[in-house]
């Protein structure tokens, strides 16, 4: 994350989201569908050969795990403003395929190019009066065919927390409207290839964007199953399943302290 503004320094983000690493934990160990949705749209928004990614936000580093796990050609660097979530990632997801860093993107840890950049409810977070110094970087890591896949909460569920739930608003937070997507696209070269609205607990909670540098026309569609459908039951499945061994990876990784609570 870049720099902050004067209404927060970098060092109180750093701080703030240092304490957020036990929600994050609880997320991955119950399983967290806002999280999981916007995996899958990164996932499926990967080349299908080697490709190197970067996940900015990387929190806990489940998200940076799955999208080597998804094509074995893939390599990703997560880098995070929090030192504590860069910590745990690398106990818990750190390979040969997956790194993680401490960065607030301005510090020279990241070299690109990538061929696709990552922010899961990240972009918010980020104070408007930086977002050009970040484009101007995200326009140079962006490889010439490259994508930029962003998951936010959308204006109307920010505006809702303002008004009504302030407490569960993050050190910053900002309102993102289609029009500063497009604006984000035209910033870094890119097309808006795909804007949607995704209902989570709420119906119209979150938006998903993916910016492409080389829009496909004519390519097949990739559609994720439909809800209710055979495939999607068989998906809810699945991530049952994967719930039921992430209890004894963290207690292996990170030993008894870290479920307690959880």
């Amino acid at each position: 994350m870049p720099e902050a503004t004067t209404t927060s320094s970098r060092e109180e983000i750093a701080d703030f989201y240092d304490t957020f690493n036990r929600r994050l934990i609880g997320d991955y160990l119950k399983g967290n569908p806002r999280i999981e949705e916007a995996i899958d749209l990164v996932k499926r928004s990967l080349p299908t050969g080697p490709a190197r990614v970067l996940d900015i936000g990387c929190g806990l580093g489940f998200s940076s795990h799955e999208y080597a796990l998804a094509h074995p050609g893939v390599e990703v660097l997560g880098v995070d403003i929090s030192p504590e979530n860069v910590r745990v990632a690398s106990a818990l997801f750190g390979s040969d395929r997956v790194r993680f860093e401490v960065s607030n993107l301005r510090d020279g840890v990241v070299e690109g190019p990538f061929d696709l950049i990552a922010m899961i409810d990240v972009h918010e977070h980020i104070p408007r009066d930086a977002w050009a110094e970040c484009h101007a970087s995200f326009r140079q890591w962006l490889a010439p065919s490259g994508a930029l896949v962003m998951t936010i909460p959308s204006p109307e569920h920010q505006r809702y927390l303002m008004e009504h739930e302030p407490e569960g608003l993050q050190v910053v937070d900002e309102i993102i409207t289609t029009q500063d997507i497009v604006g984000i696209a035209e910033s870094i070269d890119a097309t808006v290839a795909d804007l949607h609205y995704v209902n989570v607990w709420k119906r119209s909670m979150y938006v998903h964007a993916v910016l492409r540098r080389d829009l496909e026309y004519g390519a097949p569609a990739n559609r994720s199953p439909r809800k209710h459908s055979p495939a999607w039951f068989r998906r809810m499945a699945r991530r049952l399943m994967r719930r039921r061994s992430r209890r004894a990876h963290v207690l292996r990784a990170l030993g008894p302290e870290a479920l307690e609570g959880l």
